[in-house]
């Protein structure tokens, strides 16, 4: 049976969405959003959809780079998992795996203020993207409507501090418009 799970917010991740249903033994394509499903064999409590269903997923195979075939614990039809088909699946933070030292979820670095290196303008992290060719932070600067996007590398960003909730960074030039205040 399954428990509708009330209490959710900022320290839960959204890792996958139910697809369609596949076959006619209650499984479900699901797009995962997590690099490594791994998750999926170490974790037995995920929740789904806005009314939070509690369940236990096991893939089955994977069908394309992120699309799995799966089996929810609360679903036994074709047609339960048409019902459910859109429906985000979540897990707390605290069920991922650790990172080594110098690495860091997405999520962490969304929202810590940008303090620079070199010169005394501030913002924060709008969105961390990766198009293919590394990560980017998508950054807004304090006074500029416009966000500017720079490498998540080490010449770009010398150091993180997620107890202080920030980040310095020392931007190529051409990255980010000149500090009008020390032209």
């Amino acid at each position: 049976m399954f428990k509708k799970k009330s209490d959710f917010n900022n320290d839960f991740l959204t890792i996958g969405k139910i697809k369609e249903p596949f076959g006619t033994d209650g499984l479900a394509k699901v797009k995962l959003f997590c690099e490594d499903p791994k998750i999926f064999k170490d974790t037995n409590d995920f929740l789904v959809g806005d009314n939070r269903l509690s369940t236990k997923i096991r893939l089955h195979k994977q069908i394309d780079r992120n699309i799995w075939l799966a089996k929810f614990s609360f679903i036994s039809s074709r047609e339960e998992i048409s019902s459910h088909k859109g429906e985000i699946i979540t897990c707390s933070k605290d069920l991922l795996p650790l990172l080594n030292e110098n690495e860091y979820y997405y999520f962490d670095l969304i929202g810590l203020n940008i303090k620079f290196k070199q010169d005394t303008r501030k913002g924060y992290v709008k969105y961390v993207v990766n198009y293919g060719s590394g990560d980017l932070l998508e950054i807004k600067l304090d006074g500029i409507e416009q966000t500017y996007f720079i490498p998540f590398d080490e010449e770009n960003v010398t150091d993180i501090n997620l107890s202080i909730n920030t980040i310095i960074i020392n931007p190529q030039k051409g990255l980010l418009p000149e500090n009008q205040i020390n032209c």
